[in-house]
């Protein structure tokens, strides 16, 4: 609940941007307020419109040593990426490119989900609602000391070199027989 408001606040402060079209400013009192009241020590924000990024800058800070955030700051999306990933598999679905209740190693083609015994290969749908079956429940992120991050390969096979500490995605239950968050 925490995470949608946030996400709608940060929504809402880029809607005065987007009405005014070509605008590219916002009341970044708004924001820094809004860090203050949550106890959030450092945030970006960008507005892309028509595909072009209009706005984009830095608040706060990105660790300890009180470095500021920048435009260039990475930060990991986490399960904030879930709900773009589904928008996007919808609008592919709208356009005929997948079929939610095909298996979902149809559309994997680099690398391909592997099953235990018991189980079966899950479909796009089963995957998007947690119940494909998968193994791994989250992820526990990257070291911050770590130089480069781990291509998406090594982390789906569980690379130790990854420093990720997961081991590798596959499905271990029957899909759509259990729901268990998958934040992989």
């Amino acid at each position: 609940m925490v995470l949608t408001k946030n996400l709608l606040f940060l929504l809402l402060v880029g809607l005065p941007t987007w009405a005014a079209a070509q605008r590219t400013t916002i009341d970044e009192s708004v924001i820094l307020a809004y860090m203050k009241t949550h106890n959030i020590p450092g945030l970006s924000v960008a507005i892309a419109i028509n595909g072009e990024i209009t706005y984009a800058e830095g608040f706060g800070v990105k660790n300890t040593a009180q470095e500021p955030v920048t435009q260039g700051t990475i930060f990991q999306a986490a399960s904030i990426s879930k709900s773009l990933t589904s928008v996007l598999i919808l609008r592919l679905v709208q356009e005929g490119k997948i079929n939610l209740d095909a298996p979902v190693n149809t559309y994997l083609k680099g690398w391909q989900l592997e099953a235990d015994k018991e189980a079966s290969i899950p479909s796009v749908a089963q995957l998007l609602n947690h119940t494909g079956g998968t193994n791994v429940h989250g992820f526990l992120g990257y070291r911050h000391s770590r130089k480069g991050l781990p291509d998406l390969t090594s982390i789906l096979n569980g690379s130790r070199h990854t420093h990720l500490w997961e081991p590798k995605i596959q499905v271990k239950d029957p899909p759509n027989t259990t729901f268990s968050y998958s934040g992989g």
